[in-house]
């Protein structure tokens, strides 16, 4: 993969007037949060039609100009997990009313949620999240400054590391110093 520069305050619109993507950016690295992932293929149907379609065009789009997808464990860990969850409350599970993995309708979510995340790794490049050789005050500031959770923090630190460009519509991101691609123009 080519590195490209970008402001990392960049942000780039999938709609509204400032939308547009350039092709560098195209052609680049990405890493999709776990929501992107969720709304292209989780278990559910995106409430926000016109959103999932614009992710879904985005990736294939980044694949055709030849771009990378990143994919972190923390970010696979997050869709995983959330996609059980999304299918145990579809399927009447309370928080609350035991443990999930011991639920007997568990092998069945979790064999889906695997489904769903294998779809995911097909066009993406698997890396690791570096927690083994991170410098942990940083990330331990930023997270209690207030803003991000631990994992966002992480995957801030990834685009970093790798050069990629986030692709998120988590208002989270919002101030942060992180290039992004988003449907949601309200993430500034």
């Amino acid at each position: 993969m080519s590195r490209i520069i970008v402001e990392m305050s960049d942000r780039h619109y999938l709609q509204g007037s400032k939308k547009g993507i350039p092709p560098e950016i195209l052609s680049g690295g990405v890493i999709f949060d776990a929501n992107i992932w969720l709304s292209i293929n989780g278990p559910f149907q995106d409430d926000v039609a016109d959103r999932a379609r614009a992710y879904s065009g985005l990736y294939k789009k980044i694949l055709e100009a030849g771009g990378e997808v990143y994919l972190p464990q923390v970010v696979a860990c997050e869709f995983l997990n959330r996609a059980v969850w999304i299918q145990a409350e579809a399927d009447g599970f309370k928080r609350g009313s035991g443990k999930l993995h011991q639920a007997a309708d568990y092998p069945t979510w979790i064999r889906e949620a695997c489904d769903l995340l294998n779809a995911v790794v097909g066009d993406s490049r698997r890396v690791a999240d570096g927690f083994d050789n991170l410098d942990l005050a940083p990330v331990y500031a930023s997270a209690e400054a207030g803003g991000l959770d631990f994992h966002d923090v992480l995957i801030v630190k990834l685009c970093e590391s790798f050069g990629c460009v986030l692709v998120t519509d988590d208002r989270d991101y919002a101030g942060q110093d992180v290039a992004i691609i988003t449907f949601n123009q309200r993430l500034t």
